[in-house]
């Protein structure tokens, strides 16, 4: 080629936009021009002397591997001596160290001799459109094998073409759908909304989420999520749909769920919360965040369900022990569940605690108010206790009365008979000290099983008022009345429950030491099955006793019915022991609420009677006197002794046995002899032998008219309290003094 050819040649190579190579027959490069050097990466001068083959290509195929050299554009050409054309190829250019596609032409140029004189190559840079041919592949692949549903719809909203995902969905083949608009797949009760949301989606926003019921070609209606997008630049619509069907199923039946366990969470006796760990900075639980509670916890805690949950457990629980916080740390931390009780003392609440772990990091509380069941617990172990040492209270109170019949009686005697002054006043003083002895002893007797009390249809008041009035003679306190006017009438023994009144009253009184005011309230209650733990149901009188007092600690509230407790210097710890009793053997509860510095409120229930009220008899008091032969039975002799001596001063001739059989055939004989007898006493047990219980039996068969006494140191048995229920005259207790037997002789005796 001569010079003037070669510059001809560049001027036009210049003008050239595509790229362009041109090689000898060697397939050395002779030339390039500027699109070239551009697209290749390297300057001509850097290009020329290389050949085609040169190891500094990288050329490859369109599935990415490596082309041999034989295969190279220039190659083939040489090869085949025909032009190439629309070749693709891949070329890693040396000097930008990356990847081109280039689309390739490659023309041979012939001598006159017909041999190849060089090989013109152009080629274009498709690396765009190869990447567009990519994605567009990659988006098919994606479109045709997708497991959602896919669409492409006109500006019409007709189906452009759906996916197989969509055909396996709807049960429609793509014949039946493309072309149809997209709204007349939509359920009717769904299609003007949808078409409003088309609609934004057009003048609004391009992108957009919906759902909406879709019929299929079976009949069945499916919930799709749409998520829609609209291109603005064709007017075309992309949309994917997932069939969410069973999801929403799936989460109404959760939400019915969540609604019946809501329902059931909030009816719950039992306080429940949700929580969850707080650990300190060495994964030791220090504390317990509160995330959900019912209302029952708020009931038995005192907050409010929205000042709870986000609160902690010793915020909630401020007198909860480290033991029980270290507890619930191991709960939570190990899933081991426990349970223990719980006193809350702002509520004065029992609760059973109850805490597992429902995941890893949480746990749960079930707080359950045993309140009622701990006090019917205390009441029942009270009652026990009581009965128990009741039994041997009386056993003792017993056998030191029988004791005492002989002391106070010859002690009665002795300053009946003596003239000496001074002898008087010693066994004056000796029986004033008896009579306290005697006093204790019927405390005792009363706490006991025994003290059986003898009672009568009446009126509690005024006669309650008068009690707690004379109790509270010349003190510096005073007592306020409440008392309902329908008061009903009860069936009680008016010494026992004025003794109940008036160690409750004096009780207030040394409760407040420099003065104040007692409140004494009564009402008519009627109680339910459920209402009080210790008390069955029926009509009662609730007597409500009120001091301002300085209260009594939480410590001794639950031992103040104990016998034999007591806070006070010179106290025996029988007043309310005695009192509890008393009203207990009325049928009825002594109950008490007290607290430290609020004074304390003692409530007597007594079981109303629909009886009508009569009269209480009043003891004659008289001296006796008397005649005949009066028998005695006792297996005491000291009380045998002494009674002989008190009716002979009456100016009875007394016989006295040991036992009721020998006291029988005494009276046996004495009637078949044609002696009358005046009167009889009986002890009423004997130990392993024959006591007035059934020796009265016996003496009612010979006579119904001799009046026959029974005698004891101990009222256990119902007879002391009814003594005509079981043939006996009258009963009287042990000991007593001659003026107390001459009165209850003068009662149901003729005078001698």
């Amino acid at each position: 080629m001569d010079s003037i050819s070669a510059d001809a040649s560049r001027i036009l190579l210049r003008k050239i936009q595509a790229a362009v190579v041109v090689h000898n027959a060697d397939t050395t490069i002779l030339m390039c021009n500027h699109a070239a050097e551009i697209l290749l990466g390297l300057t001509e001068d850097q290009l020329k002397g290389k050949t085609a083959v040169d190891p500094a290509w990288h050329f490859f195929r369109e599935d990415g591997s490596m082309m041999p050299h034989e295969e190279f554009p220039v190659a083939r050409v040489l090869k085949n001596r025909a032009p190439l054309r629309n070749f693709v190829v891949g070329v890693h250019r040396p000097g930008t160290q990356d990847d081109v596609w280039v689309l390739v032409n490659a023309d041979p140029s012939f001598a006159s001799d017909d041999t190849i004189e060089q090989v013109i190559v152009t080629f274009s840079d498709i690396t765009e459109l190869k990447r567009l041919d990519r994605e567009r592949e990659s988006y098919f692949k994606f479109f045709m094998l997708s497991t959602d549903a896919m669409c492409i719809a006109d500006p019409f909203g007709c189906f452009l073409n759906i996916n197989p995902a969509m055909v396996k969905m709807t049960g429609y083949p793509q014949s039946e759908l493309i072309s149809r608009p997209f709204l007349d797949f939509v359920a009717p009760e769904d299609r003007e909304r949808t078409a409003l949301e088309m609609k934004l989606q057009v003048d609004v926003r391009p992108s957009m989420n919906f759902e909406n019921r879709y019929m299929c070609k079976d009949g069945r209606i499916l919930l799709l999520s749409w998520t829609a997008f609209f291109n603005r630049s064709d007017g075309v619509t992309y949309a994917t749909a997932r069939d969410i069907t069973e999801l929403r199923q799936a989460e109404e039946a959760l939400r019915q769920s969540e609604s019946k366990y809501r329902l059931l969470f909030e009816n719950m006796e039992e306080g429940f919360s949700l929580n969850e760990i707080i650990t300190d900075s060495s994964g030791n639980a220090v504390d317990f965040r509160i995330l959900d509670a019912n209302s029952a916890y708020e009931r038995h805690t005192g907050f409010k369900c929205s000042e709870t949950i986000g609160r902690t457990i010793l915020e909630v629980l401020p007198n909860a022990s480290p033991v029980q916080i270290e507890k619930y740390g191991h709960v939570a931390l190990t899933g081991e569940p426990l349970s223990f009780e719980y006193y809350s003392e702002p509520y004065s609440r029992f609760f059973r605690v109850r805490a597992f772990r429902p995941t890893p990091g949480r746990f749960a509380t079930i707080f359950e108010d045993i309140t009622e069941r701990k006090h019917t617990e205390e009441a029942l172990q009270k009652v026990q206790k009581l009965e128990s040492l009741g039994v041997l209270a009386g056993g003792i109170a017993h056998d030191f009365n029988n004791l005492m019949s002989g002391v106070f009686g010859y002690i009665d005697l002795a300053n009946e008979m003596s003239n000496d002054s001074q002898i008087k006043s010693y066994l004056t003083t000796a029986m004033s000290t008896i009579e306290r002895a005697r006093s204790l002893t019927r405390q005792l007797l009363t706490f006991a099983k025994g003290g059986m009390p003898v009672q009568k249809v009446g009126r509690l008041f005024p006669f309650v008022q008068e009690t707690a009035q004379f109790a509270l003679s010349g003190s510096n306190v005073t007592c306020r009345f409440d008392i309902a006017d329908d008061i009903w009438d009860c069936r009680f023994d008016r010494n026992q429950i004025g003794q109940v009144v008036d160690n409750l009253i004096i009780n207030a009184k040394q409760a407040m030491p420099s003065g104040g005011s007692i409140d004494m309230t009564a009402r008519n209650i009627t109680l339910g099955p459920e209402d009080h733990p210790a008390i069955s149901r029926g009509d009662y009188i609730k007597i409500a006793i009120t001091d301002q007092g300085i209260g009594i600690p939480r410590e001794n509230l639950a031992r103040i019915f104990d016998p034999f407790f007591t806070t006070k210097k010179h106290g025996h710890g029988l007043g309310l022991a005695t009192c509890f009793s008393i009203v207990r053997r009325h049928g009825g509860y002594l109950d008490v609420k007290s607290a430290p510095g609020e004074g304390s409120t003692f409530f007597i229930y007594l079981p109303a009677s629909t009886n009508e009220a009569s009269e209480l008899s009043v003891n004659p008091s008289a001296l006796h006197q008397g005649k005949g032969t009066f028998l005695v039975m006792d297996d005491q002799e000291v009380i045998r002794s002494i009674m002989s001596e008190i009716l002979k001063t009456f100016g009875y001739n007394v016989v006295c046995h040991e036992n009721g059989r020998e006291a029988i055939d005494f009276f046996n004989a004495e009637q078949a002899a044609g002696r009358a007898i005046a009167g009889i006493i009986f002890d009423l047990t004997i130990p392993g032998g024959m006591g007035g219980k059934e020796a009265i039996k016996e003496i009612r068969k010979l006579s119904t008219a001799v009046p026959v006494f029974v005698a004891s140191g101990y009222a256990e048995d119902p007879i002391m309290a009814n003594p005509a229920a079981y043939g006996f005259t009258a009963s009287i207790c042990k000991p007593f003094r001659k003026d107390e037997l001459a009165r209850i002789l003068n009662a149901f005796m003729k005078p001698g």
